[in-house]
């Protein structure tokens, strides 16, 4: 799996290089860069690499929300990775949480928004449920404030 990864993030990079403002190859990138995370959590002498990629993840989709904020699919992701990443956080003793399912809340209301129909916002919701659940806080209530900045 890992070789497949590596491969999946080089292609994504050459897309990136060709089209710097591509919203799809950072989207792709983020995505990686979040399973890349994963599979170094299970090993307790590997979390401090995993938490980088799960930062690299999050400052990757942050950048391609920022180059399309009308996309539901990709402010949907970004709310999924936003919970998912604090929810690791939290696991890990961290104490960010809360900041990172507010910027969920708000990724994902940005989504719903766009298309309150669209397919991924039931999961994505419940994954934030889910994490608010394990982590003890209430689920917040959207900002005032768009996630994406135009």
């Amino acid at each position: 799996m890992r070789g497949d990864l590596d491969t999946a993030m080089r292609r994504f990079n050459q897309a990136w290089t060709l089209w710097e403002e591509n919203p799809e190859a950072l989207w792709g990138m983020a995505i990686i860069s979040f399973e890349h995370g994963k599979l170094l959590s299970g090993e307790e002498q590997q979390l401090p690499e995993a938490l980088i990629q799960f930062d690299q993840s999050l400052e990757l989709i942050r950048e391609a929300a920022g180059y399309t904020s009308e996309d539901a699919g990709l402010l949907a992701d970004a709310a999924w990775l936003h919970a998912s990443v604090g929810g690791f956080r939290a696991h890990a003793g961290e104490k960010n949480g809360p900041e990172l399912m507010q910027r969920a809340v708000d990724y994902l209301h940005d989504a719903q928004d766009i298309d309150d129909e669209h397919p991924r916002i039931p999961d994505v919701r419940a994954s934030i449920d889910k994490y608010c659940q394990d982590m003890g806080i209430p689920i917040p209530e959207p900002s005032e404030q768009q996630a994406v900045q135009e």
